[in-house]
Order: C-alpha cells, then structure tokens, then sequence
C-alpha cells in the first residue's frame, strides 16, 4: 500500500502490530512495517508497506494444538498400556496404563530399553521381530509374551507393535500397545491342566470319549474308539468319525451336530457305529460345550455309550408290546385293573376300543356300571361283588357303545397286599358280540332248518301218499291193462278164430264148389280182421318202426297215426343223428312222445301239435311236444293230493328220471303249453350238470325261467357253525348244490380254482385277508364266477365297497333265508 507523507509539522503514529482496528473488511490480520521515529517520519517522502495474509495458518497451529491436546487426553487415560521408544528400545513416553502394567513410573521407564521389561524367555522372538521391522520386512507385528514387573512377578500381555519413520524414511519412533491378558493365559492354563486330567480319566472310561473344536472338528478320542474299531484315524480327517457312521444314520447326525453347534446347545443323538469286525452297534453320543469365563465355546467334550442291548432289549419289548396290542385287537381281549383304594379305574387301549370310549378318558368302578346295559347292571355289580368274596369273578353282559349295544365276557381276580387287605382286581374283557350274534343267528338258523325240515317232511309223506296212490294205480291199471288185452284176445281175435273155424267145418261139410269159395273169402276176411287186430296191439305194445328205422322213424309214423286216428295234424321236426345209443333210451322216448301227443289231443283241444327231435352240443337228446292250446299251472304236478296223482306227465317225468334225463315244463292257463325233455344221447346217466332234482315229485320238472342244472355253490365263512348252517339251510333246495365251504382267504382262492363254482357267499369278516380283497382277487382270476356278500351288519360303506369289488349283491346273515334263495337263483338264471 503507498500512502502521501503527512503534512510538516504534525506527526501520526503508525498503529502498533495485530491492532484489530487494522484488519480489513474481511478480518484478517494486515500486519505492516515497524514504526517510525518522529525524526525519520519528517523525513519521509512516502512509504511502502506490503501485507501477508496469515489467518489459514493460525487456524492450522489452532486445530493442531487441539488434536495435540486430545490426543495427549486420551494416551494418558487410555485403559491399554501406549509406550513410544527410540528405534534402540529407550523409552521417551508412555502412558498411566503401560506403567501400571509394568509395575513402573514414566521417569523408571524413562531409564530402561523395552527390552529390558520382557521375560528372558519371550526376549529373543521380540528381538527377532524387531530387527525385521527396523529392517523394513514388516511394518507392524503382535505378539503374547511376559513383562517383568519391578515387583519380580510376571505378567502377561497381548502386544501390537509399529514402527514411525522419519521423512527420509529411516526409524524415528516405535509405539507399542500392550493389553493386560494375564487372566486369559491362566484361564488357558487351567483349563489345560483340567483338560490333561479329563484326558487320563477319560482314558479309563469304558465309553468312547472324544473332543471337538469351537468348529464343531473333532480333534481327539480316548483309546476305547481305536479298540472299538480296530482302525487307527484321523478323527479330522475325510475317513475320520463320518466313515465310521452307518449310511442311513450319517445325515441325521451331521444335521443334529451341526445345530448344535450353531447354537451351542447339548448335542444328544442315537447313532450306529461300525466295529473292527464289520459289524454295527447302536451309541447314544452326547457332547457339551466348554465355556471360558465369557461364555465362550472354547472346545466340546463327548461321549458316546454303547446302547446295542437296550436298542435290542427295547425292540424286543417293543416288538412284545405290539404283539400283545396286536393278539388284544385279533381276540378282542382288552385288560383292566381296579384300585378300590384310589377308585381308579385303568384300561388298555383295546378296552377303550370295546367300550367305544377314547382313551386315555378317566375310568372308576361308576364310570364302568354306567356303560353296561340298563337291564344288566345289577347282576354285573351283584357278580363282581361275590367275585371279590369267592375270589373269581366271570360274567357275560351287554354295554352300551358308541348308541350300539354290544356282548362282553368279563373274567377278573381280586388283589391284596401282603397283609391281605383288599387292593381291587385285575381282569380282561373280551368282545364277544360277533360270537352271541352268530348264536343267535345259529338259533334262528336252526329254527328256519326245524321248520323247513318239517315242510319238507310234510312234503315227503305227501309224495309217499302220492306215490302209495300211483303204485296203487299202476296195480289198477295193469289189471286193467291185462283185462283189456285179455277182452282183445277173447272177444275179438279167438272170436274171429273160432268163426274161421266154424267156416273151415262147413267148408268140410259142403262139398259144393260155389258155396266153397264163398266159404273161402269169409275165412279170408276173418284171417284178416285178425291179422289186423293183431298187428294194432303189436304196434301197441312194441311198434317194429323204432326197431326198424330208429326213433326218428317211428316219431314219423307215430305223427301219421294219431293224425289218422284223431285227425290232429303233428308238425313234426327230427335230427337223424339224435338217435339214442340204448333201446331202452329210444323205446322211453317214443313212449314219452306218444303219451305227450295223446295229452295234447286229449287236453289241449288244438288241431295242430309240434313234435320236435334234436342233438344238442353237449351230447343230449332233446325232444319237444309243444301245442297252442288251452295250457295249465305246472304247480299243480306238485300239489296233487294222492287221489288225484295220473299218469300222464307224472309217469313220463319218473320214467325219463330214472334212465337220467329231465323233463321242463313251460305253461301257463291260456298260453299253451311247451313241454322239453332231456335225455343222455349215449348209455351213461346225465352229467352233474344234468341232474335231476332230488324231490321225487320236482324231479324232472323244471320251470323253463331256471337253469337246466343245479346252481353250484362255495360257502367261505370264518365260523364253522355259520358254513354248517348255511349249508344245512341250502340242502333242501332242489336246484342248489353246496359243493364246499373255506374259513379264509387262502382256501377260497383255492377252491374257488378248483371247484369253479356258480356263486360264492362270501362272510365280510375273515381275519386278516377279508372278504372284499379276496372277493376282488376271484373276480380278477375268475371273473364269471357271481359272489353274495354276508355279514352280520348292513353297513352302506361295507356294502358299496364289497359291490366295487365285483360282489352282485350284499345282504345281513340275520335277513330272510328266502332273500339268500332268491338272490342265489338270481345269479344261477343270469
């Protein structure tokens, strides 16, 4: 700045240095040149000054001196031990805390090299590692060693060491932080010496022991792992303890240890583990976490146990337990104990089941009587009571279970202590329900079969009258028979003899040739009328056509006789090679035909009758008489009372039964009247197949609606009382046949392949394969065969799954013998 020198005579001082008053506008310090004399002032021509602006290195030296402060603040209250020597080690500071480690004043470490402080035993890696920092290898290291205190003790630090270089880069400073660790490193010597004396103990375990670190690595085990496995392992190796594991055992392991130690939890896990001979045994491991004095996992202790016998004497209980649960479920037998005492009632689960109670529900003596039939209950409390006297106590009553009534049989005996108060009773209860509805259907079985014997019985002795009166008839009618032969032979043909005679004498007599050949054509006459009569009752008695011309043959000419004699025209139909091997079979069928026809003409009042002759593919002989005529009930065969018994079709269908055959009559008031006859073509009886019913009046009679054989039936039912009685109950018809009974699944595959028969009854309950899975199984093999389920219950579920399982019809064992019947002859006709 240049200013004009003041005018002469007056004199201005020059502001003195840093005067605020000088700062300019923007206040920073304008320091100017040093003041004048007066003299040199008056002297001065001008003056020039220059300013240095100096405020930003104020504000450094400022901003320095307070970092300075604070960090002079915190070296001396810092709780870490800071020290800062030359590069030789001589101490030039360090703070309250590194004394109070050291056991030294700032000025007595002032007076020592750091190298001085450290225990003999650390001094050389100290040095070594010094050396290597003053060298420029490293820059900083750390390191745990001891301090010797000027008291003589030791301590133990954790040092991070530095280094300060000047700015031509040779040592200027080394700093030193050091942290008191002397607790830590007792800590882990402790701990050391705990862990050798669990090792040697460990040792002499019989378990496996074994140690892990914070990782969850194992690091070691006892001697007892490599005399269990004969192998000597790394445990922290790939082959190590998971090697060892059995396969399906590995993954639930490792997941289980690794949550463990995850979370530092107890480890516990069941595990099996192979021994030196191949072999694996189950061990429960265990392992527990080792704390410091911070809490912190520092290594895992473990052992492992072997528990092969109690796994093995827990599965065999297990296996004990489940077939005793198993044996009460199949018998229904549930176990009780009472506790007069405590009024405590326990049950076992199939109790529970029985009395359709959920289990675990809270039981006492009350509890139990309120669950027994109303009409049962005093006779149950009066028996347990005299049970508790006589020392027994058994009873069969119904409970109520579930809104369903069931059938137990109870058996229990009372409890006493030593001394021998009464402590309560121990029983079973057994559900018999099925057993008392059996009975019971066994009784109303037996009823059924008492009154059907007795129809049947009824039914016999009216056949026998019948047949007293046929016998008496057939007495009756060969003596009618015989007298008409005898009229014959005498009023006709011994007539015409003795006329022919008488001619022959007046032929002697009368020698006249006229009156000789008249006499000669009223011989011839009579000889022929004779002739005639003679051949008629021949052809009667045994018509030379069947043994001419076969059975075809003489249907032929027996169809033109009785159109001659009655003028009914017979349609006739024949198959030469429907020709019975026996003449005994060919004379029955031409005898059967003609009474047939001569029925027809005689009742049927038609003029036209169908006779028809066929061999069926079976090898039977078929014929047929049918007509359009008037037509009648064929139930009235078997309701003939003896007085009333004829003939006619009663005598062809005996004839035809005995020789093997049948006989099915299809009629009905007002629409004729079709009437079939079976016949074996060769010399043999009927195959089953073909056999006639067992009635002596049904036999041979059949309505045309039913099968022409008998229904072929397999009972298979688990209760030998129920197959006896289904049985007894099925003898008496005449067109079903019991061709054997199965008490399981097994034999009714197998006698379902064996017999082949037309329907199955089939019980629901069988035992351990029921009656829908066997049901589904002969339905798949042999799926002809129809199958009736049965069962003590009508219930829609069991019912819709036998009808999946290929079942035509589900019906109740207590239902109406006559629903079974039908049902059976439902499936017999398709």
């Amino acid at each position: 700045m240049i200013r004009s020198p003041p005018a002469k005579g007056t004199t201005k001082p020059m502001p003195p240095q840093n005067d605020p008053k000088r700062a300019d506008s923007s206040g920073r310090d304008a320091r100017e040149a040093p003041r004048l004399s007066e003299a040199m002032y008056r002297e001065l021509v001008e003056i020039l000054a220059i300013g240095t602006d100096i405020s930003e290195r104020l504000r450094i030296d400022g901003a320095l001196r307070e970092s300075e402060e604070k960090f002079r603040s915190a070296f001396a209250n810092a709780t870490v031990g800071f020290a800062m020597t030359d590069p030789s080690g001589r101490f030039l500071d360090a703070n309250a805390a590194y004394c109070r480690i050291t056991g030294r004043t700032i000025d007595e470490l002032r007076a020592l090299r750091f190298q001085d402080l450290i225990h003999p035993q650390d001094s050389a890696e100290n040095v070594r590692l010094i050396d290597r920092m003053l060298s420029g290898r490293i820059s900083d290291f750390a390191v745990d060693n001891r301090y010797l205190r000027k008291d003589g003790d030791s301590v133990w630090v954790h040092k991070n060491v530095s280094l300060v270089r000047a700015a031509g880069g040779e040592p200027k400073w080394i700093l030193a932080l050091i942290q008191d660790i002397t607790a830590q490193k007792r800590a882990e010597e402790s701990m050391l010496q705990s862990e050798a004396r669990l090792r040697a103990l460990a040792e002499g375990l019989p378990e496996i022991v074994w140690t892990a670190n914070t990782r969850g690595d194992i690091e070691w085990f006892n001697r007892r792992f490599y005399e269990y496995t004969g192998e000597d392992v790394d445990p922290a190796g790939e082959s190590g303890w998971s090697g060892i594991v059995h396969p399906d055992d590995l993954a639930p392991t490792v997941a289980t240890w690794e949550k463990s130690v995850r979370e530092g939890t107890l480890f516990e896990h069941e595990l099996r583990t192979r021994g030196r001979d191949g072999g694996y045994r189950w061990f429960l491991v265990r392992a527990w976490p080792m704390l410091d004095p911070e809490g912190r996992i520092v290594r895992w202790f473990g052992t492992s146990t072997d528990i092969h016998r109690l796994k093995e004497t827990e599965a065999a209980l297990r296996q004990s337990r489940e077939d005793f649960t198993r044996a009460q479920e199949v018998g229904q037998i549930g176990w009780w104990r009472l506790d007069l005492r405590k009024d405590i009632l326990t049950w076992s689960d199939e109790n529970y089941r029985t009395f359709g109670i959920p289990a675990g529900t809270p039981m006492n003596y009350e509890k139990f009587l309120a669950t027994v039939h109303p009409e049962d209950r005093d006779q149950v409390d009066r028996a347990w009571r005299a049970g508790i006297q006589s020392g027994s106590y058994a009873i069969e009553h119904r409970i109520l279970a579930g809104g369903e009534t069931r059938w137990v049989r109870e058996k229990a005996y009372p409890e006493f202590d030593g001394e021998g108060s009464l402590l309560g009773g121990f029983g079973i209860s057994q559900d018999i329900t099925e057993r008392m509805k059996a009975e019971q259907e066994v009784r109303r079985l037996n009823e059924t079969l008492e009154r059907r014997v007795a129809e049947r019985t009824a039914e016999v002795r009216q056949q026998a009258d019948q047949l007293r009166a046929l016998a008496n008839q057939l007495s009756q009618a060969e003596l009618r028979e015989r007298r008409r032969l005898a009229g014959i032979l005498h009023d006709h043909i011994q007539q015409l003899i003795v006329a022919a005679r008488m001619q022959l004498g007046r032929l002697k007599r009368d020698s006249g040739r006229g009156r000789m050949e008249e006499t000669a054509a009223d011989i011839d006459a009579i000889l022929m009328e004779a002739l005639e009569a003679s051949r008629s009752l021949t052809m009667d008695l045994s018509p030379p056509a069947l043994h001419e011309s076969g059975l075809a043959g003489a249907l032929e000419w027996l169809a033109a006789s009785i159109g001659e004699k009655t003028g009914t025209r017979v349609t006739l139909c024949t198959d030469k090679t429907a020709e019975p091997a026996g003449e005994e079979m060919r004379f029955l069928l031409f005898e059967c035909a003609r009474e047939l026809l001569f029925n027809a003409v005689k009742h049927a009042a038609v003029a036209e009758v169908g006779l028809g002759l066929w061999r069926t593919d079976d090898g039977r002989i078929k014929l047929i008489v049918s007509d359009r005529g008037k037509g009648f009930d064929p139930g009235i065969l078997r309701n003939r009372r003896p007085g009333e018994m004829t003939f006619g079709l009663f005598s062809v269908q005996e004839r035809l039964m005995h020789m093997g055959g049948c006989m099915e009559v299809d009629s009905a008031p007002g629409r004729g009247t079709v009437v079939t006859l079976w016949a074996p073509a060769g010399d043999r009886p009927l195959s089953a197949g073909g056999e006639p019913p067992q009635s002596p009046v049904e036999r041979g009679i059949r309505a045309v609606s039913h099968r022409r054989r008998r229904c072929r039936v397999l009972i298979v039912d688990d209760h030998k009382i129920m197959r006896d009685g289904l049985k007894g109950l099925l003898q008496f018809e005449s067109d079903i046949e019991v061709v054997g009974g199965a008490a399981d699944g097994a034999e009714a595959m197998a006698l379902t392949r064996e017999l082949r028969p037309d329907v199955v009854i089939m019980d629901v309950n069988l035992g351990k394969m029921t009656g829908i899975d066997v049901s589904r199984r002969i339905k798949a093999e042999i799926p002809n065969t129809n199958i009736i389920g049965l069962s003590m219950h009508l219930d829609s579920q069991i019912a819709e799954a036998m009808k999946e399982a290929g079942a035509v019809a589900y019906l109740s064992k207590g239902g109406p013998a006559e629903d079974l019947i039908a049902t059976i002859r439902g499936c017999a006709s398709g």
